[in-house]
């Protein structure tokens, strides 16, 4: 796992991947051109903001996301939130 995607060792490792999961890292058309083999990038999270979908569509690379992904957090911190609102 890599703090940063643009690290040496992290593209090292990702140029080699069939598949590239990331959460809060950038992926850029830089980055895109030189993964050959990856063939999906999947967001670990919702939005797709910092991925660039049009280069991933140009490499034959579908893009997908979680929606979902931490919904039982989300729900308890507006749930704090409105609680101590109410206080």
């Amino acid at each position: 796992v890599f703090d940063t995607i643009h690290s040496p060792e992290a593209r090292a490792a990702t140029s080699k991947a069939d598949a590239l999961m990331v959460t809060i890292q950038d992926v850029s058309a830089e980055l895109i051109a030189m993964i050959q083999n990856c063939r999906i990038i999947g967001r670990v999270g919702s939005g797709l903001d910092a991925i660039d979908i049009g280069a991933a569509t140009e490499h034959g690379i579908q893009v997908t996301n979680v929606p979902d992904h931490s919904i039982d957090e989300v729900s308890s911190h507006a749930t704090a939130f409105l609680l101590a609102h109410a206080r």
